[in-house]
């Protein structure tokens, strides 16, 4: 797997920021579900409502995770190539 981020770093780097600025644009725009439950009258826009609010949520899910697994990744790498060299 490292020679594969060796290789392909920087594909990686604009695929992975591009999830990103995915996430945060679907933040910004999505509906505001509490709302929409309000006023909605019929079950059947309720439950469609609930399906994409559940579709949010995993994918905001897995932006987090993905997220948090960059955060501790980077610095493990770091932390390797630094103790790697001195020794």
């Amino acid at each position: 797997m490292i020679n594969v981020l060796k290789k392909y770093w920087f594909l990686i780097l604009i695929v992975f920021m591009a999830i990103n600025f995915l996430g945060f644009y679907l933040i910004k725009t999505s509906p505001d579900f509490l709302d929409i439950y309000e006023h909605a009258e019929s079950e059947e826009v309720i439950q469609k409502f609930k399906t994409k609010e559940n579709i949010y949520s995993i994918f905001f899910g897995f932006l987090f995770i993905l997220d948090c697994w960059l955060i501790v990744f980077i610095p493990y790498l770091i932390i390797k190539e630094v103790f790697k060299s001195k020794y």
